[in-house]
């Protein structure tokens, strides 16, 4: 028989109440009825829904063969997700990871593996599906020096692969984005300053339909999945600025996003002090 005050919550009180439930009691009310299925799936409603288990992939050894465990953030340490090599890819096995992004691996074959030329595979560990990605020819003689990854579930299934191009010295050429909704590349020249300078580690964050990095110069640029904007903002200060005799000592902070906005850490210059901005409108820059 159906709760009367059950049937009785409309559907915002309905969504107020499943975002506070974790991840897996979430998925167990989708089998209460299609209805709440329908309010859980619904993409007005992902971004306040908890879809996915929080937290990230270290690397480690187990008995002499490299492992990827993941580490929830409200949960105790979890058994390996992911073992390499990555059987359920014939042929892709010994890839490494280059990026994630919502749940998907950008990978790259290894030098000298016969695959090498596809450069890139993007896969899915929990439904071990994959793609192997055309080559991107790497528009001219500028060389690819950071590649990164885009995926916005809550958005659409759609994801993005960004190369950028290295002109000199790390600054960046232009970019080679693939989409894999047309399964092709396309390159667009950079708008950034001419002296915006990437490392293969640089701090990055995909959100909003742009694709954010932390620089060498004090600044936060990002560019969007069309190559058409190109963003740039000054990085908020340190915590001590007093202490950085000269740009040199500069070094990128930490980019993240939280229920929707685009965070940045800086680097403390003391062992007690730590600031997280968080960027309230990309219009008004504050």
């Amino acid at each position: 028989m159906t709760n009367p005050s059950a049937a009785s919550l409309t559907d915002d009180l309905i969504v107020d109440i499943l975002s506070r439930l974790p991840v897996k009691s979430l998925c167990r009310c989708k089998c209460v009825s299609p209805h709440w299925c329908d309010l859980i799936s619904d993409p007005d409603h992902r971004r306040r829904l908890l879809q996915t288990v929080a937290g990230f992939f270290l690397s480690d050894i187990d008995n002499g063969r490299e492992v990827w465990r993941f580490t929830n953030f409200g949960e105790a340490r979890q058994p390996p997700l992911i073992c390499t090599p990555f059987s359920f890819m014939p042929g892709y096995e010994d890839v490494s990871i280059v990026d994630s992004c919502n749940g998907l691996l950008l990978c790259r074959p290894p030098k000298g593996s016969p695959h090498h030329v596809s450069r890139y595979v993007v896969c899915n560990p929990a439904t071990k599906n994959w793609v192997v990605l055309p080559d991107s020819g790497s528009h001219g003689d500028d060389k690819p020096v950071v590649a990164r990854l885009g995926f916005d579930p809550a958005v659409s299934l759609q994801f993005y692969v960004f190369e950028f191009l290295d002109h000199r010295h790390g600054t960046v050429a232009g970019v080679e984005i693939y989409s894999s909704e047309s399964g092709a590349w396309s390159y667009k020249e950079s708008l950034w300053n001419c002296d915006t300078n990437l490392l293969d580690d640089s701090p990055s964050v995909f959100l909003n339909g742009l694709l954010h990095f932390s620089t060498l110069q004090s600044e936060v640029v990002a560019v969007d999945v069309e190559g058409e904007v190109w963003w740039v903002l000054p990085a908020p200060e340190p915590d001590d600025p007093d202490n950085i005799d000269d740009r040199s000592d500069w070094y990128p902070g930490f980019l993240g996003q939280y229920q929707g906005y685009w965070c940045y850490m800086p680097m403390p210059y003391n062992d007690r002090d730590l600031s997280i901005w968080v960027l309230e409108s990309y219009g008004e820059d504050e």
